[in-house]
């Protein structure tokens, strides 16, 4: 049977390092991977076959989150305040409900909004800033 979509969860760290809390009311959280090839074309290269570098990949990592805002000293304002703040980058944590990916990550795009009888929405996309590492959850 395959993973649930309500265990995969996007964790912020708290003040105390190596803590982490579940950024609240997530409806929708994705993860993306791209593993851009390094080429090594000249003009030499035999029979004009492009050549790349072997191992030669620049991975990036991107997050991406909807949910409620809460308020009220939930996690979400402290998501936000990250947000707005000089460095938007912080230390984050992905969990499938049977591995967690580690790591930096700057929040490239928030957004917040509602609707006149609703409750507001926010969305954000992070992507990594240096290594991830992956781990099998206690």
């Amino acid at each position: 049977m395959g993973l649930q979509g309500k265990v995969l969860l996007l964790k912020q760290e708290t003040a105390v390092p190596g803590t982490y809390v579940t950024i609240a009311s997530q409806k929708v959280t994705g993860i993306t991977i791209d593993n851009s090839v390094v080429e090594d074309n000249h003009k030499d290269i035999a029979n004009g076959w492009s050549n790349v570098f072997p191992s030669g990949t620049i991975k990036t990592m991107g997050l991406n989150v909807t949910g409620t805002f809460g308020g009220d000293g939930d996690t979400t304002e402290e998501f936000e305040a990250l947000a707005l703040s000089a460095d938007p980058s912080g230390n984050f944590q992905l969990e499938d409900g049977e591995n967690k990916i580690t790591g930096v990550f700057m929040i490239t795009n928030y957004s917040r909004s509602g609707q006149f009888e609703g409750f507001q929405d926010y969305s954000a996309t992070l992507v990594n800033v240096g290594a991830v590492t992956k781990a099998v959850l206690p």
